[in-house]
């Protein structure tokens, strides 16, 4: 079911396809918490979820260019530290957030585009 959203996901990520990927962005968060077969992150996620100004945040964030493929990079990466069993689990997190800060620099440098 991962790999059938990460399918999905690069299908809308080469569409530019914000609302379509941020569905799936929201169906892949529920997988992965679904899969921790742990309940606290499991509330806490679908509480999250609810909530308006969530969905206002991702569509505003998913809009900026080059943003989409940088989140599912993060996404496929997360993916496969859990396949690899990564003993570390905020590795993936903090690869994530290292590649959000070069796209940054990247942007405001005019290096980043759609």
């Amino acid at each position: 079911m991962i790999e059938e959203n990460l399918d999905r996901s690069r299908t809308a990520v080469d569409a530019r396809d914000a609302d379509a990927y941020a569905r799936l962005v929201h169906a892949f968060h529920d997988l992965i918490v679904r899969g921790a077969d742990n309940t606290r992150p499991t509330a806490h996620n679908r509480q999250l979820m609810k909530q308006p100004a969530y969905r206002l945040l991702v569509a505003g964030s998913l809009r900026r260019p080059g943003r989409l493929r940088v989140l599912l990079a993060g996404h496929r990466l997360g993916v496969d530290r859990i396949r690899e069993k990564d003993r570390r689990p905020r590795s993936a997190v903090g690869d994530f957030a290292r590649s959000r800060t070069r796209y940054r620099a990247g942007r405001e440098a005019g290096r980043v585009g759609p």
